[in-house]
C-alpha cells in the first residue's frame, strides 16, 4: 500500500473522538429530600451525558474508602460522579469528584443551602445544549485550591466538545460566583430573546433551577505529579510563546513592531497642527506673497515704459 493511500485509510477508519465526560449520579445510604431533588436537577443538566442510579448504595462512603466509587465508574465508564447523603453531622451533603484512568483525581464535598428546584421555577431549556459558563470572584484566581474547584464546575457543565458554537444556539448560562465567606453561589438561568426593531434583539435571564448556595467542607485533591499526568500536554510548535491556561486554553503571544506614528499620513485640522508645522507654513506663505509682489511691480515697470516709448513715437510724427 503506497503512502498516500494509507493515509486515505488513516483518515477513513480512525476512531471517533470521545464528545465529552459522563457523569454517575449515586446516593448513600442516608440522604434527605433536599439532597434527592439536587441529583436530580443535576442530572437533568447533565442529560444525555449522565448515568442515574436508583438503587442506595449501602457501602459508599467516598472519603472512607473510594475504590467502591472507581469500580462503579470504571463499570459504567464514567469519569465523573456525584453523590448525595445527609447525616446528622454533615446535612445535605453532596460531593463531586473526577477520575483520570479510572483512580481518583479530585473530590470535593459541599454542604447544600437555599435551595430552588427546576420545578418550582417552571422553566425549560433544549436538551443536550451547551450552557455558558461564568466564573466570578477573584478568590477562584488567587487561591489554587478555589482554582482547582472552579475547573471541576468547567469539568462537570461543560457538556460534549464542539468544534463551533452558534451563539444563537446558547439558551442558558451558568453563574458560579464566590463571597468573602467562601459560599459558592451556583445559579442557573435561561437565556431569553426579545423582538427590540432592531437587528440586535433584547436578552434577559430567567431563573431555571437549580439555584443554591454550596459550602465547602472536605477535599481531596491529586498530588503534582498525578495532576501533571491528567493535565493534557500542549504540542510542540515552531511558533513561540504559546501556553495553556487554567481552563486548557491555548494562548499565544502576539509581536508587533513599533510604529513611528510621526510619519503616519493622516488628514489634521489646524487645532491639530503642530508649532512648527504652522511656523513653517507662515514662512512659507510670507515668501510666496512677497514673489508676488515682485511680478506685480514689475509688470507696471513695463507697462509704464511702454507706454513712455509710445508718446515719444507720437511726439517724432
Amino acid at each position: 500500500m503506497s503512502k498516500q493511500a494509507s493515509q486515505r485509510f488513516n483518515k477513513e477508519v480512525k476512531e471517533p473522538e470521545q464528545d465529552g465526560r459522563t457523569t454517575i449520579f449515586l446516593r448513600g445510604s442516608q440522604t434527605s429530600d433536599q439532597i434527592n431533588k439536587v441529583l436530580k436537577d443535576l442530572y437533568m443538566l447533565q442529560k444525555p451525558e449522565a448515568v442515574q442510579l436508583s438503587k442506595k448504595q449501602l457501602t459508599l462512603r467516598p472519603f472512607e474508602n473510594i475504590e467502591d466509587i472507581e469500580r462503579l465508574c470504571q463499570k459504567y465508564e464514567t469519569s465523573l460522579f456525584a453523590f448525595g447523603s445527609s447525616s446528622k453531622k454533615r446535612p445535605h451533603n453532596l460531593v463531586l469528584g473526577r477520575l483520570y484512568e479510572h483512580h481518583l483525581l479530585d473530590m470535593v464535598e459541599f454542604g447544600v443551602s437555599n435551595l430552588k428546584t427546576i420545578s418550582e421555577l417552571k422553566s425549560t431549556w433544549a436538551t443536550a445544549s451547551k450552557p455558558c459558563i461564568i466564573i466570578a470572584g477573584e478568590q477562584f484566581r488567587t487561591d489554587s485550591k478555589l482554582a482547582i474547584i472552579a475547573n471541576l464546575f468547567i469539568d462537570f457543565f461543560r457538556g460534549f466538545k464542539a468544534k463551533s458554537v452558534n451563539l444563537v444556539g446558547i439558551d442558558r448560562v451558568l453563574f458560579i460566583s464566590i463571597d468573602e465567606h467562601s459560599v459558592i453561589h451556583f445559579r442557573h438561568y435561561t437565556i431569553q430573546l426579545h423582538k427590540s426593531g432592531t437587528k440586535t434583539p433584547d436578552v434577559t435571564l430567567q431563573e431555571a433551577g437549580p439555584n443554591m448556595d454550596l459550602t465547602i467542607r472536605r477535599t481531596r485533591l491529586a498530588s503534582d505529579d498525578h495532576r501533571a499526568q491528567a493535565t493534557p500536554k500542549l504540542k510542540k510548535t515552531k511558533k513561540g510563546d504559546i501556553a495553556v491556561n487554567e481552563t486548557h486554553d491555548l494562548v499565544s503571544r502576539l509581536h508587533v513592531p513599533h510604529q513611528d506614528l510621526d510619519q503616519l499620513v493622516t488628514k489634521k485640522t489646524k487645532a491639530l497642527r503642530s508649532r512648527k508645522s504652522n511656523a513653517n507654513r507662515e514662512s512659507m506663505e510670507d515668501i510666496n506673497e512677497g514673489e508676488e509682489e515682485g511680478e506685480g511691480d514689475g509688470d507696471n515697470e513695463a507697462g509704464e515704459e511702454v507706454y513712455e516709448n509710445t508718446n515719444d513715437d507720437d511726439m517724432e510724427e
